[in-house]
């Protein structure tokens, strides 16, 4: 028995603070509710938890970003809506106009009406916003710039994603009235007998008055183009012609840097350039014939070489995903009356703004303005189907992110968060443990006083 080193002692007093330690580093774990509380706990998975927990951390951000994108496309869609609406009613004033019982006067109210809702579809384009970004006025769409706008007032409407985005050179481009008559009459001629017309009637359109002509070439008798479709023996039939037309050497264009075999169309007052391969690019000439008088006496609109810079940028980017790249791009095309093709009528609006409307003050431009509100409201349909597929993407993009957190946060807990059950039995036995190391260490200390009795 020796009494300077109590070697039971030191081992036992080890035991007890090896078992204190375990139930400190329990009470931490059952307090915070967290396996790992440092880095020495578990130096890996710490490291692939905080790699976890900022992705997590991420997601939210993207999901909220995602949902923020949805409110940006329901608010243009609400505005597009209202347009819309706008559209249905004047398409029912133009059916109206258009009836041969109005008269001039009555027709005359109906264009102030059309004025009005033509104003208000611009005022709701320029003026629809959504955090202080307006949406409708081209912003978002691509993005692309004509060299030369302040002399020949040529403007870029819209391309496609399939335009390369460098500098189109443009040269030669014309643009006329359209030869091909509006109207194709045909004449019947036992009909016209029968209406007492002498045999052998021919009948012309000019000026929407019909003329019609003995065999001999007299004037028999003009009508207006609303007597003459009811007179039996006349068929009428209007053709849907662009009033303008324009020509451009493909070969110029080609030499201009766009594709071979582009071909140029237009449409009121837009010129549209096509390719191959999706290639496409519309030009807008409002200001430009405006500038020039179009259409003059010669009805020729000779466009000064110019020049088209594609940047190939301009959408609104939504950053839907934790990692760069993961990105939604959504356009938005400019909302205008040009776009729409309801722009055949020049006027000046209440504060003596220059402005092109839709005209239905005489029966056969009321005839004009349906058509031209038909491809109007297939435009905006056409626009709102591609918001709504971009909706149904980050709607789905938030479902996915939504699944991503919960698969990835249900990992984070398996590597952070501590079994409380299992914890609670690892608790209760080092606290036996610790007790009964304490208990031991007693009894140990009391050993050394026990060689006084061989000292008596």
């Amino acid at each position: 028995m020796r009494i300077n080193y109590n070697v039971s002692a030191m081992l036992t007093n080890n035991n007890l603070a090896n078992n204190d330690n375990l139930l400190a580093k329990s009470l931490q774990r059952l307090s915070s509710g967290l396996k790992i509380n440092a880095a020495k706990d578990n130096p890996a998975g710490l490291a692939m938890a905080k790699r976890m927990n900022s992705q997590l951390e991420s997601l939210a951000v993207a999901t909220q970003s995602a949902g923020d994108g949805v409110s940006v496309i329901e608010t243009a869609d609400g505005a597009l809506a209202e347009i819309s609406d706008m559209l249905q009613r004047m398409n029912e004033l133009a059916i109206k106009a258009a009836n041969g019982i109005e008269s001039e006067n009555d027709r005359q109210i109906i264009q102030d009406e059309v004025k009005q809702l033509t104003q208000e579809i611009e005022r709701v384009a320029e003026t629809t916003e959504f955090n202080g970004q307006k949406l409708l006025n081209g912003e978002f769409s691509l993005k692309g710039y004509v060299s030369g706008t302040p002399t020949n007032g040529v403007k870029l409407s819209s391309y496609s994603k399939d335009v390369t985005a460098k500098i189109y050179a443009i040269s030669g481009m014309v643009v006329k009235e359209n030869p091909t008559p509006r109207y194709t009459i045909t004449v019947d001629q036992d009909e016209l007998e029968k209406n007492g017309f002498p045999p052998g009637c021919t009948a012309s359109i000019n000026n929407n008055l019909v003329t019609i002509k003995d065999a001999a070439g007299a004037e028999v008798r003009t009508m207006s183009l609303v007597e003459a479709e009811k007179l039996s023996g006349l068929t009428i039939k209007e053709n849907l012609v662009p009033r303008y037309m324009v020509t451009v050497d493909p070969a110029d264009l080609e030499k201009g840097g766009f594709p071979k075999g582009c071909t140029a169309s237009m449409k009121d007052n837009l010129v549209t350039i096509k390719g191959t391969n999706g290639f496409e690019m519309t030009l807008d000439l409002t200001d430009a014939m405006k500038k020039q008088g179009f259409p003059d006496p010669n009805d020729t609109l000779t466009l000064p070489d110019f020049n088209v810079d594609i940047k190939g940028f301009g959408s609104m980017v939504l950053q839907v995903g934790a990692n760069e790249g993961q990105v939604l791009e959504v356009e938005i095309p400019k909302i205008s009356l040009s776009e729409m093709g309801l722009n055949n009528y020049f006027v000046k609006d209440e504060n003596g703004k220059e402005i092109w409307t839709l005209n239905v003050t005489t029966q056969d431009s009321a005839r004009e303005g349906i058509d031209r509100i038909s491809g109007a409201v297939g435009f905006i349909s056409g626009i709102r189907g591609q918001l709504g597929a971009y909706q149904n993407r980050l709607e789905s993009t938030i479902n996915s992110l939504n699944v991503t957190t919960e698969n990835m946060t249900a990992a984070y807990s398996r590597i952070m968060d501590v079994d409380m059950a299992e914890e609670m039995t690892n608790y209760t036995t080092y606290q036996v443990m610790t007790q009964a190391a304490t208990s031991m260490l007693a009894q140990a200390n009391e050993r050394p006083s026990q060689v006084l009795q061989l000292l008596q």
